[in-house]
């Protein structure tokens, strides 16, 4: 069993179009945010309580912003299985903290390369690498974690929790997972698609 602990949802978003939306069904239901700076700085304008990811991990973001959410304490709150008794060993042991909710979208890659004109060194710097590894942590322990991509799933989100004190369904967070892995697949193939148009980045015969 966990110990009582308070819900934490982490946020880190390209795109915060109805990000009110979730953020309130959050604090409506005694959940604490953690954000990165960018999200952080939007709900603090809009008075809400958030936690900056820095505060929360202890480790800076770095690299221009390329290093956010790469650390054990997001992986692992995302990832450790709250039936595991080994799992919840380890969490106590490394401090970690279960993270109930991600809401995570991506840098606009696709958006970015259909563009006239788009380099390579702007293809490049569209892609999203933490985003991607936090989102299929999430999505792959949907049993315990609600990933949310898509803001136009935010009111869904929010219904739900409504009518379940705060809680998701299973059924809910199957449906969101299967939405992730959708996504990465069209994601990871825009970039592969992307690349493969470009004579120095296809093999060699």
């Amino acid at each position: 069993m966990i110990e009582e602990l308070t819900r934490k949802a982490f946020l880190t978003l390209t795109n915060t179009e109805k990000l009110y939306v979730i953020a309130s069904a959050f604090q409506r239901h005694g959940i604490d945010m953690i954000a990165t700076t960018g999200t952080a700085v939007k709900l603090v304008e809009a008075k809400y309580e958030v936690q900056g990811i820095r505060e929360y991990t202890g480790a800076p973001e770095m690299f221009g912003g390329r290093v956010k959410s790469i650390n054990t304490n997001i992986a692992g709150g995302l990832l450790f299985l709250r039936d595991s008794p080994s799992d919840l060993i380890d969490a106590k042991l490394h401090g970690i903290h279960p993270i109930d909710f991600l809401v995570c979208n991506l840098y606009p890659f696709e958006e970015v390369v259909r563009k006239e004109g788009v380099t390579i060194a702007d293809a490049i710097k569209n892609m999203d690498v933490g985003g991607p590894g936090s989102l299929c942590a999430a999505a792959k322990n949907h049993e315990f974690v609600t990933v949310v991509t898509d803001p136009d799933d935010y009111e869904k989100v929010a219904r739900v929790m409504d009518k379940h004190e705060g809680e998701t369904t299973l059924e809910l967070r199957k449906y969101l997972a299967g939405k992730v892995f959708r996504k990465m697949k069209a994601y990871y193939t825009a970039m592969a698609d992307y690349f493969d148009r470009q004579p120095a980045y296809r093999p060699k015969s």
